[in-house]
């Protein structure tokens, strides 16, 4: 599976204007001290590309960002056999393990991935790819 970069930034406007109806990221950011969904919304942002990433990677502790960089590479760390795409991400994003300040466990990578399979779910619909999610059935 390859992740189309136009596909992912045209998921992530649409949830951005949907749930935030066109806030700035930086508005959004603002938010996620109360907001839970403005949480998750930025922990997918994150993914948009490596610029976008490192920006905000090195700008965590101002913007009060930690924990959801670290819930972002926490999950794309766990369990990425299972899902190529976190792999792709890794690589595109160019990340290592050793980069979250305190590993995340449990629930919020449960989220998280939740909110990587809408974007997938999303990148099919769009690409026709629909059909790869369906098992192969023996037929006679």
């Amino acid at each position: 599976m390859k992740l189309d970069q136009s596909m992912l930034e045209g998921y992530l406007t649409e949830m951005q204007n949907h749930l935030f109806g066109g806030i700035s990221s930086d508005e959004i950011i603002e938010q996620v001290g109360y907001n839970h969904r403005a949480r998750r919304f930025i922990a997918i942002y994150l993914l948009k590309n490596k610029d976008t990433f490192h920006h905000y990677y090195s700008n965590r502790t101002e913007m009060g960002i930690e924990y959801i960089l670290d819930i972002a590479i926490s999950s794309l760390f766990y369990e990425r056999s299972i899902k190529p795409i976190k792999q792709e991400l890794i690589n595109r994003l160019e990340i290592n393990e050793n980069i979250f300040y305190r590993k995340v466990e449990g629930y919020p990578l449960k989220e998280f991935d939740k909110d990587l399979n809408s974007l997938l779910v999303y990148w099919r619909k769009r690409s026709g790819g629909l059909m790869e999610m369906l098992p192969k059935l023996d037929v006679e």
